[in-house]
């Protein structure tokens, strides 16, 4: 048995197809570069490096709940929006980055915004 999408259920399933690609992107593709990418930035140490990979989980962890919570109340289409757009812009940081601060503030804007696309409560 196949089915046609119309054109609303095409647009839907692309836009969810994009939002999983670009959070899984910032998860799993560009974590074997970060600690490469982290070393040679402005202020640059071990400890550093590292929490810049985890402070993405970190807040995950920590806006999960929050995060689904706002989405049951004002829908799941607005709270899915604005973390893809904060994702992106973290991702967008994260790539300008000069200092390792900006990295770790750039990651903590992709882990916060990552977990709004798949917010539970």
């Amino acid at each position: 048995m196949s089915k046609t999408f119309n054109k609303s259920e095409t647009n839907f399933l692309v836009g969810i197809a994009s939002t999983l690609g670009l959070r899984q992107f910032s998860l799993i593709l560009a974590m074997p570069l970060l600690a490469v990418y982290g070393n040679t930035l402005q202020d640059s140490t071990s400890a550093l490096v590292g929490l810049s990979i985890g402070i993405y989980g970190l807040l995950q962890a920590v806006f999960q709940v929050p995060f689904g919570a706002l989405s049951d109340k004002i829908g799941r289409k607005p709270v899915i929006l604005l973390g893809m757009i904060q994702l992106a812009l973290g991702l967008f940081l994260a790539g300008i980055a000069n200092s390792i601060y900006t990295l770790i503030l750039a990651r903590a804007i992709q882990g916060s915004g990552a977990i709004m696309a798949v917010a539970y409560s």
